[in-house]
């Protein structure tokens, strides 16, 4: 440490850092520049153990402190490396190709060479070495080698991957596990798949339905649909059916729908929901589309389910429940596509196609149970005591509560996850979505972001719409038909007015296009999408309330003329009279026929 306010042979001052040791060694200088040594700096020391140390700058009283550290060590040390990795959950069928990218940080000794040159491998943490075949290539720059990976799948099943580091003096894993998820098209597929087309038959399982109640067809999003009609008190908790009940009921085992650790699975449904089932029933309106049992008393595995009109996708190992919720409000009786995918590290839930909640589920989550019960379409799985009320048998949790009220179509459960798209031709997210026809999403903003309500306006000026039309179903947005309009009109002065020609649109029918107005006041923009084939016109809207800038706005930002001598931001007659009145006056210093100006 070098001191500039310790002066030879002086006492050392207090604010030196405790424990460094003087030198007796000392630096003069000439502060001033003029040749003399006006000013002294006194060396110090202190010798630190191997580590990091901080050195820090600053000042006390106002005096200026200056340190300069020279820190022993070992330079033949090879410090460890560090290890990260990218692309850490990666789902496909067998067969597949993955590309993992992993960065391996060395920098080695400063002097000497390294034990060991670096190497690199990737380590199991589960799954046989055998079910995947891993090819890996590196460059380095400086000290960073990044290693590509060339993952190819062989088998099915759970794999979790670590990339390892060894210099000759450490093994560093890296924190994060790769997890590689493939399935195997030859045994893992779709389970159950109920089509409603009149019957309640498992094409594939033959876990045919049981009708509870009244149970109906109707037309559905793909062919026919199975219509259930439930109503409840709402204001009583726990609810009163006002009539009985209905529902399927699986009356069966139905041992391919259990999920055993590690829980991959997939279930997908088109439902179909009125506006006024949000809040039905108790626990704030939930209704059950798919429910399979769990050990007697203990209630649910998984269900798919709806809450106050929102998509749901719930697990439960009788320790911990995971919900899954999605954002879109579904009761707008429409068809929508709900799908609820387990991996066995995340639980996700898709609304129309669209990936709308996730939630990471605990390490060793295990959906196996130790005696699986039945499942239900329309209806949960009541806990006992049943939430409905009934008396239950204490050693049968096969007993029905919130029930759905509405349409189901195209049921299906599947063994394995789902991916978001297939190319080989196989099921996925992107495809069950696509076999009936969706009402598109649509949104619309400003293209200038800065553009907010009131807005300063320039009649004729042009304000650029940017709209966006998202639809996942059969033939996607082929079908629609766009337009712009004004759909409300409120004059300065607050009342409503059709607005309808003060507006003008480039292109009506275009998602993006843009706006020009000739009267101020405040405009509800509408962008109306109507898919034909879904039979459904959504539409969104923005509100803009168009001023005009004042005199004083004017002003404000400097921008009144120069001739405008009274500032009433018209030059005018006022302003040439304000001009000929002083025509003649001056303020010349050197002028004694001028007005003095100091």
């Amino acid at each position: 440490m070098i001191d500039n306010r310790v002066i030879a042979n002086t006492a050392l001052l207090g604010w030196v850092k405790e424990n460094f040791e003087n030198t007796g060694l000392q630096i003069g200088y000439d502060e001033a520049g003029d040749g003399d040594i006006d000013q002294t700096a006194t060396l110090f020391k202190q010798h630190f153990a191997p580590g990091t140390v901080t050195i820090t700058a600053g000042t006390q009283d106002a005096r200026n402190m200056f340190g300069i550290a020279v820190i022993p060590f070992d330079p033949t040390i090879d410090p460890p490396p560090s290890v990260s990795i990218t692309d850490w959950h990666r789902m496909g069928r067998v067969g597949d190709v993955f590309e993992i990218v992993g960065t391996i940080t060395d920098s080695g000794p400063i002097l000497g060479d390294p034990l060991a040159p670096l190497s690199y491998s990737w380590v199991f943490a589960s799954g046989s070495s055998s079910g995947l075949s891993i090819v890996s290539t590196d460059t380095t720059e400086g000290n960073v080698t990044t290693v590509t990976s060339t993952i190819t799948a062989l088998a099915d099943g759970y794999y979790a991957l670590r990339l390892r580091a060894e210099d000759g003096t450490s093994t560093v894993d890296a924190n994060a596990v790769v997890d590689v998820r493939p399935y195997d098209p030859e045994t893992d597929g779709l389970i159950s798949h109920w089509a409603f087309e009149n019957d309640l038959i498992d094409s594939v399982s033959s876990y045919d339905g049981t009708p509870v109640g009244i149970v109906t067809y109707t037309d559905g999003a793909i062919g026919q649909a199975v219509q259930l009609i439930n109503s409840f008190d709402a204001d009583v908790n726990p609810p009163v059916h006002k009539d009985e009940p209905n529902y399927i009921h699986i009356d069966m085992d139905a041992p391919k729908l259990d999920q055993p650790a590690p829980t991959e699975f997939t279930v997908t449904a088109w439902v179909k929901m009125a506006p006024a089932d949000t809040a039905f029933n108790d626990n704030l309106g939930y209704m059950n589309i798919f429910s399979k049992g769990a050990d007697q008393s203990n209630g649910i595995r998984y269900l798919l389910k709806t809450y106050r009109g929102h998509g749901r996708f719930v697990t439960d190992d009788n320790i911990t429940k995971f919900e899954s919720e999605g954002s879109t409000v579904i009761n707008d009786n429409l068809w929508h596509c709900i799908i609820g995918v387990s991996d066995g590290i995340k639980n996700k839930v898709y609304v129309d196609g669209i990936l709308e909640d996730t939630d990471y589920v605990s390490a060793g989550y295990d959906l196996s149970g130790t005696s699986m019960q039945h499942a239900f379409i329309g209806a949960g799985i009541a806990t006992i005591p049943t939430d409905n009320g009934a008396v239950a048998d204490p050693n049968n949790a096969n007993i029905n509560t919130k029930e759905w009220n509405g349409l189901i179509d195209d049921l299906r459960v599947y063994n394995y996850t789902l991916l978001e798209t297939d190319t080989t031709g196989a099921d996925s997210i992107a495809s069950i979505t696509a076999m009936a026809p969706l009402a598109p999403r649509v949104s619309v903003v400003f293209a200038d972001e800065n553009i907010d309500s009131p807005w300063q306006y320039f009649i004729g000026q042009e304000i650029g719409l940017d709209g966006t039309v998202t639809d996942n179903g059969l033939n996607g947005t082929s079908d629609h038909i766009v337009s712009w309009s004004v759909s409300n009109y409120l004059t300065p002065e607050g009342e409503i007015a059709d607005g309808t020609s003060f507006a003008s649109f480039t292109d009506p029918t275009m998602v993006d296009t843009n706006v020009s107005f000739t009267k101020f006041g405040t405009y509800t923009l509408e962008l109306s999408v109507q898919d034909r084939a879904a039979n459904a016109t959504i539409t969104a809207s923005l509100v803009i309330e168009l001023i005009s800038p004042t005199c004083e706005d004017v002003k404000a930002a400097g921008l009144i003329m120069p001739a405008d001598l009274n500032q009433d931001c018209k030059v005018d007659i006022d302003d040439f009279l304000i001009f000929a009145a002083n025509f003649l006056l001056c303020n010349d210093p050197e002028n004694p026929d001028c007005t003095w100006p100091f």
